[in-house]
């Protein structure tokens, strides 16, 4: 069984913005040619642990972010998501204990957005 995953939503206090790639037919090997904003929400944000960093093979001047967000289908389609006006690129996006009450974001800061 699955230990369930327990978060206090007093934590959700920072807005999100999920963000996804948006695709046309008409356009060769259907390149991404513009973004669509998914949902706007709030989020908590859980710091990772250097162990984890290491894991992940990150770099010491990137980074990297955990977001704690209440389960939103949508959110499987994102590609990426603006946390104060900064890009973050989502690397792996989780249901902790499939009981779709809580998802984990964890993404990189996006390059050339410091």
């Amino acid at each position: 069984m699955v230990k369930p995953f327990v978060y206090d939503p007093a934590n959700l206090r920072h807005r999100v913005t999920l963000f996804k790639h948006a695709f046309d037919e008409t356009v060769p090997w259907h390149q991404a040619d513009s973004q669509s904003a998914i949902a706007t929400l709030w989020a908590g944000i859980a710091s990772l642990t250097s162990a984890e960093r290491q894991d992940a093979g990150q770099v010491s001047d990137g980074q990297m972010i955990r977001f704690v967000i209440r389960y939103n289908e949508d959110a499987n389609s994102a590609a990426y998501l603006v946390y104060q006006n900064q890009r973050y690129d989502l690397k792996t996006i989780t249901d902790p204990d499939q009981r779709k009450q809580w998802m984990i974001l964890q993404a990189n800061k996006a390059l050339g957005h410091d």
